[in-house]
């Protein structure tokens, strides 16, 4: 039995603290830095992690063989300390090196994934050796001086665990909320070389030195580390405790996406959870071995009530409070509480069982190194192991909610493994009742009770169209939610909803938007043979691509196979862009595939996920778009997503910056509302030729999709521009741009109404005019006759843009004078909430509802036809329809010269709810 009520005092817990604050952090930035370097793709940063955790695994292995042999323990911490810090600091720092150099090298290995993983894996272990094998052999080192200092190993390992983890707790928080924001990539890793400075520091003030000897040390009395069955078993349980909870945070954290954004700051908000409850489950487990034998029984206990807590969580767990679901959660309280309802408990009771068990292994062989050193390896590798089947195995074939309770009651084996035959009397019986208890709460639990949450990640979009879910695919990398909305019977459009995020979709303005990737370099080029899209989404840019007359060859990158492979249910057969000879996929990392691609482009498009999305920053920096621009062939553009709308200005601010530090002739225009394009090229210049635009309006299937989405004529194309480099300077003077060492320069903060208000102001119609016909590089491309031409086309974009929204008063107020100034077609039906893809699916249907009678009303008002549509108008009875509906009927029934059907309308209006008719011609 370890004695002693005395507790390792407050330099040691300061210096295990200070460890693991600097170990969190370093960890951090590697996995930022390492993403630059191998990809986020799904192998990509499953293999870093394995790198990085094999590191601590061999960190532990020489702590738990050669640590029992070191005279001069306080001496090889420092050492150990210094390490962290200083390769900690190499490794970051030289890592923007490192990545062009990586790339080049693993780029011929693009096409075989074996050979490439395997080189991953190598590099990030070699290039992770020195800082991470020191942090691996960190801990077990201090237990060793402390508790010989202190002579109670568990109440030592307990409390040194629990605060070398509450370190870790305030690494995660500090880095990603201040620290990465405030100096950047550089400062952080300078602070965490600083708390690893902080820990020697605590540890010399504890003591110059602590010489061992055979006489002196308890531990080493007590004999050398032997091998048992009994030892084995201890650390086959531990193995399985770290599998367990590792492939618990991936599927917590999966899970938990459904409802919270996946943000850098929300993933350390949820890891901060985590270790906060497997720290203070260690500082219980040190308090409760002070003066109690470590005996399997308790521990085996422990297990089983972790295995219960885990069910009891998720079942209890709820997304919204006071029975009220929130579709997102922005805000930290309640993301904590969303984690601490789901994982705190779970995790405290893990930590626990770790400090029990080494309890336990060190009741079978007393030597402290050793069997902390033993216990972390044996941990560290089942954690590892855990983590990749859930990621690659149990979660794309069995789904979140089997693998959750899977892994409860894997905790049931702890206690088979921890149970021996006593001397003499006691009973197994009350641990088997345990176990059997665990089973019957999984096997019991509600069958269907993750799919009533995958309903309500999508509920705030069901219910805003009425659309329902088509497909659930739980992938490897997300939880892909098709849903799909339909119009009399018949696929009206389609949404991509990944992890509870609405990504793309092919309504009419997204397709506008997506398509104009592909049309504008069409037209500004003019022949583009090669090009590369970096994210597929839900594949409107990758169709309209592969009908660009002379493409040639396309190469398709994404990250999510999943994505790729549910493509078909949007496109069936030969329409599916990625079933084209023409086109070739790559499941990667988009900028690991730029490092060295296999040829030079004309046109290089993306729209990756959100810019706020972990990892996506990488793919919006200064140093990637010198990536995009090395890649072009000369003359040859990029195009590139900037949705505005989900980022603060300032962020806005310093994506352009950074794209306009790389592209001298960079612009920006409007797809669609606040999902702007930037634009730039590769020593593009000249006129643009008539021919370009010609050739796509002719297309009879390109020609049709460009009049759906807006671009009645080719006039309408050029006036989707915003601004040129000279105009977006002087926006950006000040802001520095987004680069690898500053990524949180673009903020993980939603916009604010000031925000968009300003981008609102930037789409103004008058301006943008304004700023096109003064533009010297609008001038170089268009002549001024055919300036002249565009020029009319400003004063339809903030209809064309989804700015005057349909089904409101500014719309029936726009609607009159575009009807009178201009013959155009598509502002008209959108404006009366009506398009060309609902036009076609009524005349499909043949139906006489007023839902279809208004569409067809639309119709013959876009042509003009007052009379015709005044007499469908007249077959919807009086009050039928929205407020706005009624409205429009009044004004078409006015200019057929029908006063008294209009009055009977306007009647109708008021005794439904008391709004007069703006209009009136009685």
């Amino acid at each position: 039995m370890n004695s002693g009520t005395a507790g390792p005092g407050i330099l040691p817990a300061a210096a295990a603290f200070l460890g693991g604050v600097a170990a969190l952090l370093f960890q951090t930035l590697m996995f930022r830095q390492a993403g630059i370097a191998f990809g986020v793709s799904q192998w990509a940063g499953a293999l870093t992690l394995a790198g990085f955790m094999a590191g601590l695994g061999i960190g532990n292995l020489l702590a738990a063989t050669r640590g029992t042999r070191i005279r001069r323990l306080l001496r090889a911490y420092i050492l150990v300390e210094c390490g962290v810090a200083v390769g900690g600091i190499m490794l970051i720092l030289l890592f923007p090196g490192l990545a062009n150099v990586i790339g080049s090298w693993l780029s011929p290995l693009r096409d075989a994934p074996l050979a490439l993983n395997l080189a991953r894996f190598g590099i990030a272990l070699g290039l992770f050796a020195l800082p991470v094998v020191a942090m691996g052999a960190a801990l077990p080192l201090w237990v060793r001086y402390c508790e010989h200092r202190h002579h109670s190993f568990g109440q030592t390992l307990g409390n040194l665990y629990g605060w070398n983890t509450l370190g870790g707790v305030a690494g995660a928080c500090l880095g990603e909320a201040f620290l990465i924001a405030l100096g950047g990539i550089p400062g952080t890793a300078l602070f965490a070389a600083l708390c690893n400075m902080g820990a020697i520091g605590c540890a010399v003030l504890l003591g110059r030195s602590a010489v061992v000897s055979g006489a002196g040390d308890p531990a080493a009395q007590a004999g050398e580390w032997r091998w048992s069955w009994a030892t084995a078993r201890i650390l086959i349980a531990a193995a399985i405790s770290g599998a367990i909870l590792l492939g618990l945070e991936v599927t917590w954290f999966r899970f938990l996406q459904l409802f919270v954004l996946d943000t850098h700051l929300h993933f350390a908000l949820m890891l901060a959870v985590v270790l906060a409850g497997i720290a203070l489950g260690g500082l219980a487990g040190g308090w409760w071995l002070r003066d109690v034998v470590p005996d399997p029984e308790r521990g085996a206990l422990v297990a089983i009530f972790a295995g219960l807590a885990t069910i009891a969580c998720f079942l209890v767990f709820s997304p919204g409070e006071g029975g009220e679901v929130s579709h997102w959660h922005v805000d930290w309280p309640s993301i904590l509480r969303l984690c601490v309802v789901l994982m705190f408990l779970p995790a405290f009771l893990s930590g626990l069982l770790f400090t029990w068990l080494g309890a336990l292994l060190y009741e079978e062989c007393p030597q402290s190194a050793a069997a902390t050193g033993w216990l972390t390896f044996a941990n560290t590798l089942g954690a590892a192991l855990g983590a990749l089947a859930a990621g690659f195995l149990l979660l794309p074939e069995k789904g979140m909610q089997i693998t959750l309770l899977g892994l409860a009651i894997l905790y049931g084996f702890v206690p088979l493994l921890l149970w021996r035959p006593r001397a003499a009397g006691g009973s197994p019986a009350f641990l088997f009742a345990g176990v059997i208890a665990l089973a019957v709460s999984a096997l019991g639990f509600p069958r269907d009770h993750v799919a009533g949450f995958l309903l309500q990640a999508t509920e705030k979009f069901r219910a805003e169209d009425g659309s329902a879910t088509a497909r659930v695919h739980e992938g490897r990398l997300q939880t892909i939610q098709y849903l799909r909305k339909d119009f009399f019977s018949k696929p009206l459009y389609y949404r991509l909803v990944t992890n509870g995020y609405s990504m793309s979709a092919t309504t009419r303005d997204s397709r506008r938007y997506m398509k104009f990737f592909a049309w504008w370099p069409a037209v500004v080029h003019g022949e583009v043979r090669d090009a590369l899209l970096i994210s597929y989404g839900i594949g409107m840019t990758g169709q309209a691509l592969v009908r660009l007359p002379g493409l040639e060859k396309l190469d398709v990158v994404d990250v999510s196979a999943d994505i790729l492979e549910t493509s078909g249910l949007v496109f069936a057969g030969a329409d599916n862009p990625l079933n084209d000879p023409r086109v070739r996929v790559h499941v990667e990392d988009g900028r690991f595939f730029l490092h060295q691609p296999p040829r030079g482009y004309d046109l290089i498009t993306g729209e990756p996920p959100p810019p706020r999305a972990s990892g996506v920053v990488n793919l919006y920096t200064r140093e990637y778009f010198g990536l995009v621009r090395g890649a072009l062939n000369p003359g040859g553009v990029v195009t590139y997503w900037l949705p505005v709308d989900q980022m603060r200005v300032d962020s806005a601010r310093a994506v352009l910056a950074a794209f306009c530090a790389v592209f001298e002739d960079c612009a920006l225009w409007a797809g669609s509302n606040y999902n702007w394009m930037m634009t730039g090229s590769r020593g593009r210049a000249g006129p643009v030729a008539h021919e370009n635009s010609r050739r796509l309006w002719r297309n009879r299937t390109i020609h049709g999709e460009l009049l759906a989405t807006g671009f009645e004529r080719p006039e309408a194309l050029p006036a989707t521009f915003i601004a040129d480099a000279a105009t977006l300077r002087e926006w950006i003077a000040g802001q520095p741009a987004l680069s690898d060492w500053f990524p949180l320069r673009l903020s993980p903060d939603l916009p604010r109404q000031n925000d968009l208000q300003a981008y609102f102001q930037w789409m103004d119609d008058v301006e943008t005019e304004r700023r096109f016909m003064a533009s010297d590089y609008i001038d170089q491309m268009w002549s001024l006759d055919k300036r002249q031409a565009i020029r009319p086309w400003f004063a339809y974009q903030s209809v064309l843009n989804n700015q005057v929204r349909p089904g409101t008063l500014q719309a029936l107020q726009v609607l009159e004078p575009v009807l009178e100034a201009s013959p155009l077609r598509v502002p008209v039906l959108w404006l009366l909430d009506s398009d060309l893809d609902r036009l076609r699916i009524v005349d499909q249907s043949r139906s006489i509802s007023p839902e279809a009678t208004w569409h067809r009303a639309a119709s013959a008002v876009v042509q003009r036809d007052y009379a015709a549509a005044a007499e469908l108008l007249e077959s919807i009875p009086p009050g039928e329809g929205s407020w706005f509906r009624q409205a429009a009927a009044v004004y078409v029934l006015c200019r057929a010269e029908r006063p008294e059907a209009a009055q009977a309308v306007a009647a109708a209006m008021v005794a439904a709810d008391g709004q007069p008719s703006p209009y009136r011609c009685w």
